[in-house]
């Protein structure tokens, strides 16, 4: 059965197998492929073979998808963790070291029935920010029509059979209309989704290479793009052009080396990448409100003994906008 409702989707099989063993399958990454029907496949092996043990834990699974550009990762959150009945992880994905998490949700609900099981699947897409509900059109990506319910009173699929335990003929037909592997079917979307996996790729890079000298032309090289048309999409999708981002990002590491206060403000120029001492220095004041030599005098005593996590988000620069100057700087 499959239910939809404004905010989720859920679909009920029943499993011929007992709860625990079905959980042992969620529970370990390395069995996960076995839950991804053939012929689509997206799930291919974790990059970690620990099994996941307690909610919190983070793992992380390769994946690939030919239709939105091939290979790409998944960081996942386990959410809930109540063996054997319940099992639940938020994709998302880490850049330097914090997991951003994209606000939807797997989850595994497993109830006993007689020697198997009932497992209904939920996917939760509540907390999808505004932006992500704009980039893919709707959440969940695709038409409502390939998610239509099925009326309530269809009878389990577990009791829908035929002599001998035959699947019933409707079971046979190789359709799957209204399943979850469906949704992204619709052409704009496969195209849109490929467009956002390369963009995804272009900001990842920026994040991991920063420091190297990188302009839109070698970027936009490295997913096949014309310069112009990387601009145009990345600002679509992230509200920011390509160098913005870039900038932020150099400018958020500049910070963490001023407040360490054993590098000159050239120093830590040169280190995040920048080649201009002018350009640098400019920026930093727009997006942190002062300029880098002040903020290094001022603003690293003022942080002192504050945990660097904490300090990294109060203290992050202001995206898609400059920072406002104090009124003392103003008069």
């Amino acid at each position: 059965m499959v239910d939809g409702t404004a905010e989720q989707l859920s679909v009920t099989r029943f499993v011929d197998a007992p709860p625990a063993a079905v959980f042992d399958v969620l529970a370990h990454p390395t069995r996960h492929q076995e839950t991804d029907p053939a012929p689509w496949r997206w799930v291919r092996e974790p990059q970690q073979p620990d099994p996941i043990t307690h909610a919190g834990q983070v793992f992380t699974m390769n994946m690939y998808l030919e239709r939105v550009g091939g290979d790409y990762r998944i960081d996942n959150m386990v959410t809930a963790f109540e063996p054997p009945r319940l099992i639940a992880w938020r994709p998302g994905s880490v850049r330097d070291g914090d997991l951003h998490l994209g606000g939807w949700e797997w989850r595994y609900d497993l109830v006993p029935e007689g020697e198997g099981t009932r497992v209904t699947l939920t996917y939760d897409w509540g907390d999808t920010s505004t932006q992500t509900r704009k980039d893919f059109g709707r959440m969940p990506p695709g038409h409502r029509s390939t998610c239509r319910s099925r009326s309530t009173s269809s009878p389990p699929r577990a009791n829908r059979r035929g002599p001998a335990g035959e699947p019933h003929d409707a079971e046979r037909a190789p359709g799957r209309r209204g399943t979850i592997a469906q949704m992204n079917d619709s052409p704009d979307t496969q195209a849109r989704l490929r467009t956002l996996i390369l963009l995804r790729r272009v900001r990842d890079r920026m994040d991991r290479e920063y420091a190297q000298p990188l302009d839109v032309e070698a970027l936009a090289r490295g997913v096949h793009m014309s310069a112009g048309h990387l601009s145009r999409e990345f600002r679509t999708a992230y509200g920011e052009s390509p160098y913005a981002y870039l900038m932020t990002r150099r400018i958020e590491r500049a910070m963490a080396l001023l407040r360490r206060g054993d590098l000159s403000v050239t120093d830590v120029c040169f280190a995040v990448g920048c080649s201009s001492l002018g350009t640098f220095s400019s920026r930093f004041a727009e997006l942190v409100g002062v300029p880098p030599s002040t903020y290094r005098r001022e603003v690293a005593s003022a942080t002192s003994g504050i945990p660097s996590c904490v300090v990294k988000q109060v203290t992050r620069p202001v995206r898609n906008r400059e920072a406002r100057l104090a009124a003392a700087d103003l008069a």
